[in-house]
């Protein structure tokens, strides 16, 4: 990975808080991912390099990392580094390409699901539970 190509990150880390390091820096990397700061196909600072900038251990920059790439916004390539997913656009509720409608089962309309799906926890989806004592009972 050349050096000229990755992006200088904003971060910082406040010691003695109520949420872990590698969470405040996950949440930190998620809203300049969010904003548009950092752009998709940018190229993150290696673990090492980010953990000796914010004096922080290796292990809390690639927990962060790992839950950033378990949340789709990163990919990582053995030899390329860690860079921002190029496609990120439909990834997460509420992006406009994400809401199709089709019928299902018993014709019950349900939005058509993108190759890539939201699993943030708290977000169940039942919309394609088609027996209301079912729906009932999953809620």
């Amino acid at each position: 990975m050349r050096r000229d190509l990755v992006i200088d990150l904003p971060l910082r880390v406040e010691r003695g808080g109520s949420r872990t390091l590698s969470v405040q820096l996950a949440d930190q990397i998620r809203t300049l991912i969010s904003s548009g700061r950092v752009r998709p196909g940018d190229h993150l600072p290696s673990t090492r390099q980010a953990a000796a900038r914010l004096g922080v251990s290796r292990g809390c920059v690639t927990s962060a990392y790992d839950q950033l790439q378990a949340e789709g916004y990163l990919v990582a390539a053995h030899g390329s580094g860690t860079s921002v997913n190029r496609r990120l656009d439909g990834l997460h509720a509420g992006t406009p390409s994400t809401v199709r409608t089709g019928t299902v089962g018993h014709g019950a309309e349900v939005p058509d699901r993108p190759h890539l799906l939201d699993l943030r926890p708290g977000q169940p989806d039942t919309s394609s539970l088609a027996d209301s004592v079912w729906r009932g009972a999953w809620r």
